[in-house]
């Protein structure tokens, strides 16, 4: 998670600005760049980035991550270019798929409190999720290594 300072460009601290998007915000954002209505927020751990999972009255699931940097930052960009590899090169892997806004793209950039953040909206893989658990057994981190191809 954020904490409740950011250090500006200027290096001048803001006090309160936690780096999220409040929920109200990211709705509009889910609504107007992808189109996707009326789903309820559960936010996820994170120790950078702002994760959430959106739940629809349907009961479609959608993964929600929401960085505080630029819409052509080299981690935000490399994040998607492995994504749609991933994608295209084993389409059976279980990996989140990105979902394209309404104009292709597959992300959308707003700026908050002065701040510009990139929302990224990926399909939802079922399970439990790490940050949930209690502990994390030495099989289980193995088991995960082994699964990345570790």
């Amino acid at each position: 998670m954020t904490s409740a300072t950011a250090t500006g460009r200027d290096g001048t601290t803001v006090l309160g600005h936690t780096g999220q998007l409040p929920g109200s915000l990211l709705d509009h954002v889910l609504r107007q760049s992808f189109g996707l209505e009326g789903y309820v927020q559960h936010p996820l751990g994170g120790e950078v980035d702002q994760n959430v999972r959106i739940t629809g009255d349907d009961g479609m699931r959608y993964f929600v991550r929401v960085t505080r940097a630029e819409p052509d930052s080299a981690d935000v960009l490399w994040q998607n270019s492995l994504l749609q590899h991933l994608a295209s090169t084993v389409p059976d892997l279980p990996v989140p798929r990105l979902v394209p806004t309404r104009e292709g793209k597959f992300l959308a950039a707003l700026v908050h409190e002065g701040r510009t953040h990139v929302v990224r909206v990926m399909s939802w893989i079922e399970g439990r999720v790490l940050a949930e658990l209690d502990d994390h057994p030495a099989v289980l981190l193995r088991q995960l290594g082994e699964a990345a191809g570790g």
